[in-house]
């Protein structure tokens, strides 16, 4: 699950090592780390089984996208401190900060776009509803999400 985060934090750490820390490789890694971001997080949302009460239950894609918001402001609190007690100059300004910002939601929209998109085409999203997943005899929920027809 969290494959796709790893895969674009390698890929960062591999290319700083062998290119150095460039800028213009910035707005592709805040993009995509978007991207992995709201892709792991759509699916540990998918598992929950979260129940509000007179809420219902929200939406995974929703849900996803709100936790994005927090994932990328924290990153940026992180490379603030990073450039005030180590000493590093990863943030270049405001422009900078908030480009960072919106690349990072941008990427998390468009994959929870294509989440939303595919689910709909493909029908995931019935069996992605945990009211609809068969139960064994004693009334428990089998979570291998076998299709009821």
């Amino acid at each position: 699950m969290g494959w796709a985060l790893l895969a674009v934090i390698a890929l960062h750490v591999a290319l700083s090592a062998a290119a150095g820390h460039r800028r213009e490789y910035d707005p592709l890694f805040h993009f995509f780390g978007g991207v992995a971001g709201a892709y792991c997080l759509l699916r540990v949302f998918k598992m929950l089984r979260v129940d509000l009460g007179p809420l219902g239950r929200p939406s995974p894609i929703v849900s996803a996208l709100v936790a994005m918001f927090g994932v990328v402001g924290a990153w940026e609190v992180v490379e603030f401190a990073s450039d005030r007690v180590l000493g590093t100059h990863v943030q270049l300004g405001s422009y900078d900060t908030v480009m960072d910002v919106v690349l990072g939601i941008a990427g998390a929209l468009c994959a929870l776009a294509v989440a939303a998109f595919v689910g709909s085409r493909s029908g995931l999203s019935k069996t992605d509803d945990p009211d609809k997943w068969p139960q064994t005899a004693s009334g428990e929920v089998r979570t291998d999400r076998v299709r009821q027809e």
